[in-house]
């Protein structure tokens, strides 16, 4: 168990957000909010080293920020900053590159209309939500379902933008409720 682990992940909320790369290829994003970026960043690199000995860790500047490119012994890549007041890691630098573009922008999910509403109307007791864009979702499992289905796809398409799905998570339950 590591205490600086346990210290920043508490009371954080943890945004997770599929993205279609290219064609076919759907990658994780995983942001949160992070202060003391600095003291944060190497506190991690402490950890991954310690978890993975033999692993290698280098810097990318992009835009102001410092991405670094973990990779384990095994060969497999992930990379991850802390820019601004967030910490964000993914698989995919392009991702973390977007999502520093976005920070430097001023672009917010919070400009679509339809989010913010949807966004004020979810339950804030709940222990965690989900929100579905219908338009990237299609987007993104159309590759993956036969042409069969493209007619009910078609009907979905126009249902709503959003859906938030509120989750309350019990020992042996996990009860959702949802908002469009």
């Amino acid at each position: 168990e590591n205490r600086d682990v346990k210290t920043f992940l508490n009371n954080k909320t943890l945004v997770i957000s599929t993205h279609l790369i290219g064609q076919s290829d759907i990658r994780f994003l995983f942001a949160t909010g992070s202060r003391n970026n600095n003291k944060n960043s190497e506190n991690l690199k402490k950890i991954l080293k310690s978890i993975d000995p033999k692993s290698s860790i280098s810097d990318i500047s992009f835009a102001g920020a410092e991405i670094i490119k973990y990779n384990t012994f095994s060969g497999r890549s992930f990379f991850y900053t802390f820019y601004e007041d967030y910490c964000m890691v993914s698989s995919s630098e392009i991702l973390i590159q977007k999502s520093i573009k976005n920070i430097n922008s001023g672009a917010s999910i919070f400009t679509d209309q339809n989010f913010t509403k949807l966004f004020k109307q979810s339950r804030k007791s709940a222990d965690a939500r989900i929100y579905l864009n219908y338009e990237q979702f299609f987007n993104a499992v159309d590759k993956y379902v036969n042409s069969g289905f493209n007619d009910v796809l078609t009907l979905l398409k126009n249902f709503a933008d959003w859906t938030c799905f509120d989750l309350s998570l019990k020992r042996k339950e996990i009860k959702m409720t949802g908002h469009t």
